[in-house]
């Protein structure tokens, strides 16, 4: 504050002092320092703001740590040179930074990456500073403390407040989904001395060129223009087409006040969906392009828009399609007792008796075309028999099946020494028939095995005339019409268990598909002579504990033995006992049960 050389001038009232630093107006202008993945395309710009040239002697651009202070990186203070025209501006860049106005002096700086702090991230931010200091007159020519307050930063051994006015708000971004960011003084240039009213961020990044303040995109979900308004939500979106209000074609209000409500609004609504079960605007009108009637009563389609389609339409009480009822097919040509059996038709709805050979079902109508049986009755009649359906307009035609009283009659699992004469017998009650769609499975009886399957096969085979079905090894006589795939150890010993299941094997996945008794018709459970029991396959195949039918057999451990049924009754282990010889194909040898 003196007159050095005794003109009546004083310091930058003095011509002498025209270009320096002190004097003249350079501001930090625009920073990144936080880019997606590695930062490698950092910069800080510098602008001459004033009138005139400014000497960068004794000037240097500073990078400040806040968590100490300090500058950094030890020894990395850029010393600027050379003069800045008025207007002018100086890039601080990474090598790889593209864009920089040619116009614009370049500083490189001396690392590839990293060369300024982020301050922290979005969600934890920590303040840093970027710092134009006079080192001849030691004066902070312009700062910006970013991501927080630096108010006591060690320069040149004295310390500075680098905060003017109120903390900048402003923060730069580098997360993956978001487009490239930096903060810039907006407008370019500003500095009223608060730093929250001068510092913005930008989406279009000018290195070397004045500050732009991105726009508002209006459909990235993204605030471009960071007054936390987003897309339509931002008034400068107001006029974009995608922001317009749209006329909803079935609701009773106008929405885009236009004076026009759902489908008298033709311009928005014309061809759109204006109500239920197919409705349509037209000609400025709620309509059902297929007319006022059912006019195809078996197309599955709802013609009139009502919600009713077919037959279920009134508009077709009377068409002969609707009036016509018939049983078409069964899911099991061949069904037994206790079996599920699902029935196809037409015209099935309202139906209220299901009978076979004369004898009622308990039955579900699950549609117009199909009935449900959950398990055919034990009364019913064996044999071939006629399935009869009571609909609101009369008895179907009667529809011909089988039905068969499966059990599993015998099984030996265990000869002496090697196993070669393995079977499973099964009874039905009916000569002369093929067992297609029934699954024979064996289980394994360990927790070790899980409980899981050991062997699956397809009944693919026909009763003989006693109405048994044999399954075993290629050693049994008679020979068995269903061979195991190996010629020895094909049943387990035990303790395991044997499920007869309406379902085909393809269900079944060895050592994957867990015990189950989802369509199980009937099951055994077994050992030989071994120690506990298969309690998982008691429980899941059987019954509970203290139930009469949860019964594990012993066939011991002789080998001459078998198990054969003693009574009637499925998944019932007290309907079995010991047989002192094996019979495959012929009349068991044990007494009638208790």
């Amino acid at each position: 504050m003196s007159d050095d050389d005794s003109d009546g001038q004083i310091d930058c009232a003095d011509t002498d002092c025209t270009a320096a630093a002190v004097c003249g107006k350079l501001v930090i202008n625009e920073i990144d320092y936080d880019q997606s993945g590695a930062d490698v395309d950092e910069f800080i710009e510098i602008w001459n703001a004033g009138a005139g040239p400014i000497d960068l002697a004794g000037v240097y651009l500073l990078r400040v740590n806040g968590s100490n202070n300090m500058t950094y990186p030890v020894g990395g203070d850029i010393a600027l040179q050379g003069t800045l025209a008025a207007g002018q501006y100086l890039v601080a860049a990474s090598a790889t930074v593209v864009g920089i106005d040619p116009g614009a002096v370049v500083v490189t700086f001396a690392n590839p990456q990293d060369n300024v702090q982020n301050g922290g991230s979005p969600a934890a931010p920590a303040a840093d500073a970027v710092v134009l200091f006079d080192s001849t007159n030691q004066k902070v020519l312009d700062a910006i403390s970013y991501e927080g307050p630096i108010n006591a930063a060690m320069l040149f051994g004295n310390t500075y407040d680098l905060v003017s006015g109120t903390p900048a708000l402003a923060q730069d971004s580098g997360l993956m989904l978001e487009p490239p960011h930096s903060i810039i003084r907006l407008p370019n240039g500003q500095d009223t001395g608060d730093d929250a009213a001068d510092w913005s961020v930008t989406t279009i990044l000018t290195p070397g060129a004045p500050n732009q303040q991105s726009t508002e995109a209006c459909g990235n979900m993204f605030d471009d223009d960071f007054d936390t308004l987003v897309d339509c939500a931002d008034p400068d979106c107001v006029a974009e087409p995608a922001c317009q209000p749209v006329e909803i074609c079935d609701n009773g209000l106008d929405d885009e006040n236009d004076m026009l409500t759902d489908c008298a609004d033709a311009m928005d609504c014309e061809g759109q969906t204006c109500g239920a079960f197919g409705l349509v605007c037209a000609a400025g009108a709620c309509a059902c392009p297929g007319g006022m009637m059912e006019s195809d009563c078996g197309d599955l389609a709802d013609n009139d828009c009502d919600g009713d389609i077919d037959c279920a339409d009134a508009d077709c009480f009377v068409d002969p399609i609707c009036t016509t009822v018939n049983v078409s097919g069964v899911n099991y040509q061949v069904i037994t007792h206790g079996g599920k059996l699902v029935i196809t038709g037409a015209n099935l709805l309202g139906s209220t008796e299901v009978t076979i050979g004369g004898v009622p079902q308990t039955f579900v109508v699950d549609s117009n075309t199909q009935i449900t049986i959950d398990l055919v009755a034990d009364g019913t009649p064996l044999g071939a028999q006629d399935l009869v359906v009571t609909t609101p307009v009369g008895p179907t035609a009667p529809f011909g099946l089988t039905v068969i009283h499966l059990l599993i009659n015998e099984v030996d699992p265990d000869q002496v020494s090697t196993d070669t004469m393995e079977f499973v017998e099964f009874s039905t009650g009916v000569p002369g028939v093929n067992l297609t769609g029934y699954t024979l499975v064996l289980w394994q009886g360990s927790a070790a095995g899980n409980n899981a399957v050991v062997r699956k096969l397809d009944l693919n085979g026909m009763t003989d005339a006693n109405g048994l079905l044999l399954v075993g090894t290629s050693g049994v006589m008679p020979a068995p019409a269903v061979l195991f795939s190996v010629a020895t150890d094909a049943i387990e010993n035990g303790p395991d268990g044997i499920g007869v299941y309406q379902a085909p094997a393809m269900d079944f996945t060895v050592g994957v598909t867990t015990v189950t008794n989802v369509n199980l018709i009937d099951a055994v459970v077994y050992e030989t002579n071994d120690a506990g029991e298969a309690t998982t396959l008691l429980d899941v195949l059987l019954g509970p504990v203290g139930a009469p039918e949860r019964v594990q057999l012993d066939e011991g451990s002789m080998g001459t033995t078998s198990i054969q049924r003693c009574g009637d009754g499925r998944k019932n282990g007290s309907r079995f006992a010991i047989g002192m010889s094996p019979t495959p194909g012929a009349a068991n040898n044990v007494p009638p049960c208790p």
